[in-house]
């Protein structure tokens, strides 16, 4: 990805978030003033809370609850362009709030008093939202200009947005709201959807674990927003309570599994991939103690487990990047996105940035764009392994035909010094044998003893026939004598004299593609060729032939008119291969870095196709 298209991405995201407020979608608020009263110990009520001093808020749209008090206590005033004949809402947005008890006067003077918070089933709603609302007339707000009493409380510190709605202002902004959260959500589910079948086809396990980290990561974003007490689990107060920090802290841990298995930790940093894996078990420990205890109990190690978590992945994405592992840069991307997106709503949180989309939805975003780029991640890490296999594949094949080289070569040579003493040492003390018994006849007249020396010279005789045959046989002189064309001719020449197989031959441009290096190997083809032929073809016709393709390869072909083979699978199994030396030619075709192509129709003969480089082409890596 262009490191410029980044860059750009990125502070288009910071000017959207540090932009003004979007009036189509987030309508100005109509609360003029907010007051807070902490009650430390909550002994306060409607009638004995109206006569304490307020402390003014700065901000009309953010409250802060304070966890070191027992209940917090928010006057709410509206603003002045409240009309008498509309309805109004006033919303707080913080779905997880334990506690709220919105105190509204009516026209009656009597206050009308609203029990509600997540501790209580939802059915228990004044309105059914994922937001506590609170529908309020104009007349009330206008006409008697008494202030909104609202009672807050959670044991846990906690940020809350507060706005006072006109009634169809707030329909319609939450129908865009429920739509990009709908889009969000689908997007986030259809993803998790699409790597799950992904693993299915692939079997990854790094998928499964991020398929998991989506999931759970889904699962607290649908509960910190309310959708999933709403949906899910209504009547179920307890769990919805502890759900969301559940949800968060499997999350985190399925976080760890992936960022360990995605960067191959436990490859490239044993202790790291340990410690990974300790902290994701005490992790899921503890989210599972959540269920049995209060969930403050959890939230208050919340922070420091968090930070630990991401200094992890991050320290394990630094990692895995010095390693030389690409994939990691997406990676790094997708993880600097969701940072970007903690760090928008955390600043929009402390004040910092105004409110506006980018700002509000930051997370939503962050986790949105990092859902996508650590998809790409995981799919470009399949072609990146996928080209590293291929790598390693070609790496080793050419080990194997290195192997195969230096194994041939050393075969050879052992044939030529084994060829050389049986020629030289066994074959000349049989000669001087021979030469003894022919002297000894001279000495003895006596018939029958001259007959048993004679039948003992020609076995002599025989023997160094035998051993000057085996030592042709083991190592050519004539590839040292002649030139690879006068050799080829001559072992057609000898090895077909006594059949009745008529051959041909042409050797067009073989003795200036091949050089004396490698004349041997091609001798040796053409050996067991013939040797093939002559044992197992039945074939009356023989064709040999060079072809000088172009200047960089030469095409040799080895047909016969025998009776070919019955069926042409026969000359992929290894069994056939060895047997008929097929394997050897191989070998020796690698060898050369050429390619060989056995084909025989049946009814049709046997054909041989090579095709070789010429000179030292054929050799030219080994020098590189």
């Amino acid at each position: 990805m262009d490191k410029k298209l980044i860059i750009l991405l990125l502070i288009t995201i910071s000017i959207c978030a540090c932009s003004k407020r979007d009036n189509l979608t987030l309508p100005e608020n109509l609360i003029s003033s907010i007051t807070r009263f902490d009650d430390i110990d909550g002994h306060f009520d409607i009638n004995t809370i109206q006569g304490k001093k307020f402390l003014p808020q700065k901000n009309h749209e953010k409250i802060v609850i304070n966890n070191n008090v027992k209940a917090s206590w928010i006057i709410v005033k509206p603003s002045r362009q409240v009309s008498l004949n509309k309805n109004y809402v006033l919303e707080l947005n913080r779905p997880t709030l334990d506690k709220v008890t919105a105190y509204i006067r009516e026209e009656t003077s009597e206050w009308r008093i609203i029990k509600t918070g997540d501790t209580l089933p939802f059915s228990r709603r004044n309105i059914p939202h994922e937001n506590f609302l609170f529908n309020i007339s104009g007349r009330v707000l206008k006409q008697f200009k008494i202030p909104i009493y609202i009672k807050i409380q959670n044991p846990v510190i906690t940020f809350s947005s507060i706005k006072l709605w006109e009634e169809t202002q707030f329909n319609d902004a939450n129908a865009r709201r429920s739509l990009l959260m709908g889009i969000f959500f689908g997007t986030l589910l259809s993803l998790i959807i699409y790597n799950f079948l992904i693993y299915l086809s692939i079997r990854d396990v790094s998928y499964l674990w991020y398929v998991a980290y989506l999931s759970f990561m889904l699962l607290y974003l649908l509960a910190i927003s309310g959708y999933t007490f709403r949906f899910l689990w209504p009547d179920k107060p307890i769990w919805a309570n502890h759900s969301t920090y559940f949800a968060l802290l499997i999350s985190m841990s399925m976080g760890l599994g992936f960022c360990r298995s995605m960067f191959h930790i436990p490859l490239i940093s044993p202790i790291l991939a340990r410690l990974m894996k300790w902290v994701g078990v005490i992790i899921v420990l503890l989210a599972f103690l959540d269920l049995f205890f209060s969930y403050p109990f959890i939230a208050n190690y919340m922070s420091y487990l968090g930070l630990l978590t991401i200094v992890l992945m991050l320290y394990a994405v630094i990692t895995s990047i010095r390693s030389g592992y690409k994939p990691a840069y997406y990676a790094a991307l997708g993880f600097l996105f969701l940072f970007a997106g903690s760090m928008t709503l955390i600043l929009f949180k402390l004040e910092i940035l105004p409110r506006n989309i980018i700002s509000e939805y930051g997370i939503q975003i962050g986790v949105l764009f990092e859902a996508f780029t650590l998809s790409f991640a995981l799919a470009y890490r399949i072609k990146y392994l996928n080209e590293k296999l291929k790598q390693s594949n070609l790496k080793l094949l050419e080990a194997e035909k290195l192997f195969s080289r230096k194994l041939i070569d050393f075969q050879d040579i052992e044939r030529k010094e084994t060829a050389a003493t049986l020629h030289d040492s066994v074959g000349q003390k049989l000669l001087v044998i021979k030469i003894q018994l022919a002297q000894i006849l001279k000495l003895f007249s006596i018939q029958q003893n001259n007959e048993k020396i004679k039948a003992i010279k020609g076995l002599v005789n025989e023997v160094i026939n035998d051993i000057r045959d085996i030592s042709h046989s083991l190592h050519p002189h004539q590839i040292e004598r002649l030139t690879l064309k006068e050799a080829l001719e001559d072992v057609i020449f000898q090895s077909f004299k006594d059949t009745n197989i008529i051959f041909t031959y042409d050797f067009s441009g073989i003795e200036e593609c091949i050089d004396k290096k490698n004349s041997l190997h091609i001798y040796r083809i053409f050996q067991e060729s013939i040797n093939n032929i002559i044992k197992h073809s039945k074939a009356t016709n023989v064709g040999f032939k060079s072809q000088r393709i172009n200047d960089e390869q030469i095409k040799i072909t080895i047909q016969d008119n025998g009776k070919g083979m019955t069926k042409q699978k026969w000359l992929k199994t290894d069994d056939f291969n060895k047997a008929y030396g097929l394997a050897t030619i191989k070998e020796r075709v690698n060898s050369l870095n050429g390619t060989v192509v056995f084909n025989s129709p049946y009814g049709h003969g046997f054909q041989i196709k090579i095709l070789i480089p010429c000179n030292d082409r054929n050799f030219k890596h080994e020098n590189q």
